[in-house]
């Protein structure tokens, strides 16, 4: 999961307790000198001129006492969360009819928001709020998100009463739900840089005591994360696929499931403030993230203007020497660019990069030079950085491309329970189950074996371990899908005769659990047409359409009407997913919680937050790089991706994505081979 990544970053920092407020401006004048090696960065005093923390509360009761709040709102906001983005597909799907593609790619959109929108929110928190303001208020936005997308999921009949046009009203409810799920996004930025950090606000680092409460605090926050998963993959997404009979039924199911989420997500809210007089709220210090941002803007802007200054003084020098020695055809012909290569670190192997030099107080720049080595030491990382989106992708299609390809397959608890089945989104439980039971293997033995065979696994060689599962993910996916396919139903359309209830009722048990059989009925379709769009009130069958002339008494007979063939679901087990799901959470104990682990040690202490921020970009990117992979599967003749994927290729979509991690593998095995690890900063080991 991907909070898997908020933990490894919480218990990296809890390990070097002492530098969490970012050491920004303390003792800035023992660095701001010329000549500063590159990464050479030593502890800086003056920690105890630090906020103090607040004392009254017995370190061993903070937990209790004062976190426990905090605690119940992280489990609260992750049920929520993960309800909704369980459900958001299903719901373009049945709500909005959209294709599968469509589906994705939306869900694509709203899931990188959710990551991008934290760079924000920690902004805000670092430089003007603090994290308990920001959490509040962000927090209320997230919920009025949650409130306008009940409304958006109303059931359109009642849209149907204020508009008689029913694609004014399906126009209405797609406007709502967008507007809710951007202002969730939005909220969510508020909360999720800042909740695990806020928490750790309130312990003594300082102290033993406090660094084991600390420790505490962190696996029982990861613990509330798991639980809020567990919870939404089981209860809410089961309300938002079947309903429920006594509330509703299956026209109410996603105001009913998103209701849930939004009365707990409110007791989270309502839970977090009640505790407001007893935390440990710390100043804004300043935003590293703006600080290293406005670092590289000033040095590109200071060298492009150098760059300009030396074009011209070259161009007129050679101008004058090409005139005096009647040389008229050399004239513009210096070089732009020095010819000489840069410098290079010995002790990194990488460029040293001169160019950010500029921005040092001692190069007329406005910053210090420790800030400054420190942004050309997250530059480095950024081979890294870029070898983690595609990893994201493949991440993403548990919630896409897995769900799309369980959606046709049997649903149904057999041989056990054969009535009663679960939904498409349950499956991500394997994932979370997968993780929560394989980190203390991988802690205690597997970690260990190579240790006692004196080959310890390096971050690296787990990043790229963590690749290579991921990899095997989306192969397993593919043949898994060759499997379904081949024990897929013939193609079937629904009758014209509305006496053959036979062929009636094997469609209505066989079809997709995310399509409705009504858009698929030409009998429905000639009704909608003979009753007229504005008198009906209802859209017509999306899957149905007119193709053929009317009567001359304008009815539309049943031959002028195309309808698709029906998506059916394969004989084969959804439960056949789980192999996949599990080699996902895999690939995230190896890549994802080394990650963060892994951008912590390699960065300086004062440049760990921006290092960190970087690296959820990545997740934002990779989501974001599943829309113009699902628009070139679906350019060819054959689309891989149809809203039918009996009729696609979806095999073809996950090949395509193993193969994508096959080669990122292999451009990441030559580049970690030349990349050496730091360990100096303070004494983490990078193995």
């Amino acid at each position: 999961m991907d909070d898997e990544q908020l933990r490894a970053s919480a218990v990296a920092r809890m390990t070097r307790a002492p530098v969490l407020p970012l050491l920004q401006g303390v003792n800035e004048d023992a660095h701001d000198q010329e000549g500063t090696d590159l990464c050479a960065f030593e502890e800086l005093e003056g920690i105890a001129a630090l906020e103090p923390l607040q004392t009254r509360t017995p370190q061993s009761q903070v937990l209790v006492r004062i976190c426990s709040f905090i605690l119940v709102t992280e489990f609260c906001e992750r049920l929520s969360y993960y309800g909704i983005g369980g459900s958001l597909v299903l719901l373009f799907q049945s709500q909005l009819n959209y294709t599968n593609a469509q589906a994705d790619n939306a869900y694509a959109v709203w899931s990188g928001l959710c990551y991008c929108a934290p760079l924000l929110g920690g902004w805000l928190a670092d430089s003007y709020l603090g994290r308990f303001k920001t959490i509040g208020i962000f927090s209320g936005v997230y919920l009025l998100g949650l409130i306008i997308l009940i409304i958006g999921v109303l059931p359109r009949d009642q849209m149907d009463a204020t508009y008689a046009d029913a694609s004014a009203a399906r126009t209405l409810t797609e406007a709502l739900v967008y507007i809710g799920i951007y202002t969730m996004a939005l909220g969510d930025g508020g909360i999720k840089p800042n909740v695990s950090t806020f928490g750790a606000d309130q312990f003594d680092s300082r102290s033993a005591e406090g660094k084991r409460a600390m420790e505490s605090f962190f696996n029982i926050f990861y613990a509330a994360i798991n639980c809020g998963a567990l919870i939404s993959f089981t209860l809410v997404v089961s309300i938002t696929q079947y309903g429920v009979s006594w509330i509703g039924g299956m026209d109410y199911r996603f105001s009913v499931g998103f209701s849930v989420a939004a009365i707990i997500t409110t007791c989270g809210i309502a839970i977090f403030l009640f505790g407001r007089h007893r935390y440990t709220k710390l100043p804004p210090s300043g935003s590293v993230l703006a600080r290293s941002l406005s670092i590289l803007l000033q040095a590109a802007r200071k060298g492009y203007g150098h760059w300009r200054g030396s074009r011209r003084s070259a161009f007129s020098e050679s101008h004058r020497g090409d005139i005096s020695n009647g040389d008229h055809a050399n004239i513009g012909t210096v070089p732009l660019l020095p010819s000489a290569p840069p410098p290079f670190s010995s002790q990194l192997g990488s460029p040293a990069l001169p160019w950010l030099d500029r921005a040092k107080r001692s190069n007329g720049g406005s910053f210090a030079a420790a800030d400054v080595e420190g942004v050309k030491c997250v530059w480095r990382l950024l081979p890294f950085l870029l070898f983690l989106i595609p990893y994201w992708t493949c991440y993403t299609q548990m919630s896409t491309s897995f769900q799309n390809q369980g959606c046709q397959m049997d649903l149904s608890l057999k041989p056990f329970f054969p009535a009663t089945k679960i939904a498409v989104s349950t499956l991500n439980l394997f994932d979370t189950l997968g993780i929560i039971l394989l980190v203390p293997l991988f802690d205690r033995v597997v970690y260990p074996f190579f240790e006692r065979r004196g080959q310890p696994l390096t971050q690296l060689q787990r990043f790229g371990a963590g690749f290579v599962f991921a990899a095997l993910a989306m192969g397993t996916a593919g043949v898994l899908e060759l499997y379904r396919k081949s024990q897929s139903p013939v193609e079937t359309k629904y009758p014209t005769d509305a006496d053959d209830m036979t062929t009636v009722h094997f469609l209505e048990e066989h079809i997709s659990a995310c399509k409705n059989i009504d858009d698929y009925n030409p009998l429905a379709y000639q009704s909608w047409f003979a009753a007229g769009a504005a008198a009906s009130g209802r859209p017509p069958p999306s899957a149905c359409a007119k193709v053929g002339p009317t009567y001359s008494n304008g009815t539309l007979p049943l031959s002028s009407i195309e309808c698709d063939f029906v998506p059916l679901i394969s004989h084969v087990s959804v439960f056949w997913q789980i192999p996949q799901f599990i080699l996902v959470g895999i690939s995230e104990i190896l890549t994802s919680i080394t990650s963060y682990a892994f951008f912590y040690a390699q960065a300086p202490p004062n440049m760990r937050s921006f290092s960190a921020s970087l690296n959820l970009l990545t997740t934002a990117l990779g989501t974001w790089l599943c829309i113009p992979l699902v628009a070139l599967a679906n350019s060819g003749k054959v689309q891989w991706v149809p809203s039918d994927v009996n009729k696609g290729n979806l095999a073809a979509f996950f090949f395509m994505l193993a193969g994508m991690m096959a080669c990122m593998i292999v451009a990441f095995f030559f580049h970690a081979r030349k990349y050496k690890p730091i360990s100096h900063f303070d004494g983490i080991d990078s193995n």
